[in-house]
């Protein structure tokens, strides 16, 4: 529980002990006083973040509170306050929700001696953070990394234009949506399954990071309305006053599958570590630097370090020369990246030789790391199914 405080209520134990006068009114005062500060953030539009609970010993009776609490005349949700607490029989007890996540001042408790207390607890010790959320989408999917396959980046070479849907994306600066879309996928082998879809607030909350784009139940229905344009998702049909996202191949021209460990070209899979997520470096990799994190990372699916100039991004890629010198600039001041300068001979050139730039990716994003990681799930993989097989022999009746 978090730290327990009061709004100020003007000295009153020391007014009702030097006074010797009973003990209700300086209750009912604290919790006009809690009201109006309820109602005034609430008014503000301020995110919920507070209780406030007043509570009265059962030796004053319910028409004394309801009388008492019931002179403040407020509006909103103080007067559902003062409705409630008078409807309680032997005793006014009631808890105050206070929006005033943007005003956490702390202040000294006051102990309202022999009737009650006027409490105060942060709600964030009692919300799912974002962090957590995050966290647990990860853990559901079960894996340690997000499968994104090939042609998210590149067409297969089939004698024409090798662009694909992250070059457009890139173009048409659609940062929220290719967001959006990769948490769908990462969530996908287990929200495919899930009964209900998800509300709205648990994808802003997911999303929502320091550095990050903002979200708002606005820019989440334009984000999804853009990935239907893209052809990346299909809206699916209304489950109550809730829409399952379902989405598409990553090239936008087939239904969406998991890849499952199969090898052709339109299937092929590099992954995309978890700490993409729990680390948030979603929230701190801006557009270009995001799309180069991507091509990178496929290309170095099965190999250190791919050679790469800013020219050949956009021939093979469809990705600007300038996009893809500033991407690559900021993942290596992320230090996400490996930067490797090699002297080759080069017969036509005034100095008879050149410089390649070879990248490679650090830390969980490695190759090796992520070959790792796909190891180890593999692994998992066949000791589940090789359970559920013995679990199906045992009991066959029951499968059938």
């Amino acid at each position: 529980m978090g730290d327990r405080c009061t709004y100020d209520t003007g000295g009153l134990r020391e007014r009702q002990q030097s006074e010797q006068t009973s003990p209700f009114p300086a209750l009912a005062a604290a919790a006009e006083s809690a009201a109006r500060a309820a109602n005034s953030v609430v008014q503000d539009g301020a995110p919920a973040g507070v209780i406030v609970s007043a509570t009265c010993s059962r030796a004053v009776s319910g028409a004394a509170g309801g009388r008492a609490l019931g002179r403040y005349q407020g509006s909103g949700d103080s007067q559902r306050i003062a409705r409630g607490v008078a409807s309680v029989h032997h005793t006014a007890h009631h808890i105050i929700w206070c929006c005033t996540a943007s005003r956490r001042e702390t202040i000294q408790a006051v102990s309202l001696w022999p009737c009650g207390l006027i409490m105060v607890m942060d709600l964030e010790t009692a919300t799912t953070t974002p962090e957590e959320t995050r966290t647990e989408f990860t853990r559901l999917s079960a894996r340690g990394y997000t499968q994104l396959r090939h042609v998210l980046v590149q067409l297969p070479d089939r004698g024409g234009p090798r662009a694909s849907t992250l070059a457009r994306m890139l173009h048409e600066r659609k940062h929220r949506p290719l967001l959006l879309y990769i948490m769908l996928l990462t969530c996908w082998p287990w929200l495919k399954d899930r009964r209900d879809p998800l509300e709205g607030s648990v994808w802003i909350r997911a999303l929502t990071a320091k550095g990050a784009p903002t979200w708002s139940p606005s820019t989440l229905s334009r984000s999804w309305a853009e990935l239907v344009d893209l052809g990346l998702i299909d809206k699916g049909e209304r489950e109550g006053r809730l829409i399952r996202p379902v989405p598409r191949r990553e090239d936008c021209a087939a239904d969406y599958e998991l890849p499952s460990g199969r090898r052709d070209r339109w299937n092929m899979y590099f992954a995309l570590p978890d700490q993409f997520w729990t680390e948030e470096l979603f929230a701190k990799l801006p557009l270009p630097a995001l799309v180069m994190l991507l091509l990178v990372a496929k290309e170095t699916n099965g190999k250190d370090e791919v050679w790469l100039t800013y020219e050949n991004a956009e021939e093979w890629y469809g990705i600007k020369p300038k996009s893809a010198q500033n991407g690559l600039t900021e993942l290596q001041k992320l230090g996400l990246l490996h930067r490797r300068a090699e002297v080759v001979k080069a017969p036509l050139a005034p100095h008879g030789r050149t410089v390649r730039m070879w990248y490679s990716l650090t830390g969980p994003f490695s190759h090796q790391s992520r070959a790792a990681l796909q190891k180890r799930a593999a692994k998992q993989r066949s000791k589940r199914l090789k359970r559920d097989a013995r679990a199906a022999a045992l009991h066959p009746k029951e499968q059938e």
